[in-house]
């Protein structure tokens, strides 16, 4: 099941404001398009580096309790994307 939070206006002072210090998933979309789909231990961190780094638009992310079902979860949404559009998000440069 895709991430059900809505898309946020990406920007790291609000990624500080919205994301929880601890694990997760995220995606990435940059104009009209998911182009990244990813996990983290340390979400708000790394999401904000992200945002920094790779200048999306919009953001999104859903919470886990342990670290293998955040990678088991970015994973699934992944393959859904693979599977829907035939090839995978832009920017991942491998699968999570």
């Amino acid at each position: 099941m895709p991430i059900q939070k809505r898309w946020s206006k990406a920007s790291v002072d609000r990624v500080e404001e919205r994301a929880p210090v601890g694990k997760g998933v995220y995606e990435l979309k940059s104009f009209g398009e998911l182009v990244f789909v990813g996990y983290s231990r340390f979400l708000r961190r790394d999401l904000a580096r992200a945002v920094e780094r790779q200048t999306p638009n919009y953001f999104r992310f859903q919470t886990v309790e342990f670290p293998a079902e955040a990678r088991r979860v970015a994973r699934q949404h992944y393959d859904r994307f693979v599977e829907t559009e035939g090839e995978p998000p832009r920017w991942n440069a491998q699968p999570p």
